[in-house]
């Protein structure tokens, strides 16, 4: 009799480990495309008009030299919406992830679009409840790379985005516009890899589109591209950037889901990690239930043992 539970034992344990190993395969066989939820993750660096196509080394010097892990000098000093001078790091508290905007308020283009999809999809986290909140857990800094803005522009750039975006005061006090000379703003794209240009003909600047998610510390964590991104890539990386500082015990969780994917530019489904997890959890299910089928097999050939001859 023990000799056939057990057999049937290790046959269950067996079955369930081939499934496991099958549902591995399926999953990690996919392309990257499906696990992204079916966004695309193709990189849209640059709005570029007919102008530019037709004419294409006038991109020349204009992109994005990624410097993950590496730190913007918090001393570098800028101008508040008020004119007063302030180092950067009155806008980083050690804790609170900040999203930075290079951009520059008299863009003609896509600058505008930029604040406005961060603003938005910050908004779509609070609607969302994902226990992220804007002023809260993170801060939004827009700095202009044009040396010739004013802090009267930036002053009203921020009073028209508090009105449309109805922000109340701990949202208004954690989303600042500044400016600041060239030399700080040389210093401070070049910290972020941000490379651009003045474009004569066109008398506009030549410029990546994109995102940048530094740490509460100001280390560089995550680059989101494009004039939008989606919400829940925000929450990736503000989570991630908050080093558990931030954020709720799910958004932990998701996080652990989800890995950033440098060739997607994008947060997508890690396959190896919720594998492993869901491994490690059927491994233990299978071995407690065959460890419990062990025992009840021996305690009854202990009691077996106990009775006497006949009984």
């Amino acid at each position: 009799m023990a000799g056939k539970s057990q057999k049937i034992a290790i046959a269950t344990g067996l079955t369930a480990l081939l499934a496991l190993a099958l549902g591995a395969r399926s999953v990690l066989s996919d392309p990257i495309a499906d696990h992204s939820g079916g966004k695309d993750n193709s990189v849209k660096s640059f709005n570029i008009g007919q102008d530019l196509k037709d004419d294409p080394t006038r991109l020349e010097g204009v992109g994005v030299d990624e410097k993950f892990g590496e730190s913007l000098n918090l001393n570098l000093m800028v101008q508040d919406e008020s004119g007063k001078s302030q180092p950067l790091k009155n806008y980083f508290d050690g804790k609170r992830p900040v999203i930075v905007n290079l951009v520059y308020f008299y863009c003609p283009r896509t600058c505008s679009v930029i604040i406005n999809s961060t603003l938005t999809t910050a908004k779509k986290l609070e609607d969302a409840d994902t226990g992220l909140r804007l002023g809260k857990d993170f801060r939004i800094l827009n700095i202009s790379f044009n040396p010739k803005e004013t802090a009267e522009v930036a002053a009203a750039k921020r009073t028209s985005y508090a009105k449309e975006f109805s922000l109340n005061t701990s949202e208004n006090d954690a989303v600042n516009f500044v400016t600041a000379d060239e030399a700080v703003i040389k210093a401070v794209t070049n910290s972020l890899g941000f490379r651009y240009k003045w474009d004569e003909g066109m008398k506009e600047y030549i410029h990546a589109n994109l995102t940048h998610v530094l740490s509460g510390e100001g280390k560089i964590c995550r680059y989101l591209y494009g004039i939008s991104f989606e919400a829940q890539d925000l929450r990736l990386a503000v989570t991630e950037a908050g080093q558990g500082k931030v954020g709720t015990f799910k958004d932990r969780v998701l996080q652990f889901c989800y890995a950033y994917n440098p060739a997607a530019k994008g947060y997508v489904r890690n396959a190896m990690r919720l594998m492993s997890a869901a491994g490690s959890v059927t491994l233990f299910l299978v071995v407690l239930f065959l460890g419990s089928l062990w025992y009840a097999e021996a305690r009854k050939e202990e009691q077996a043992a106990t009775l006497p001859p006949g009984a």
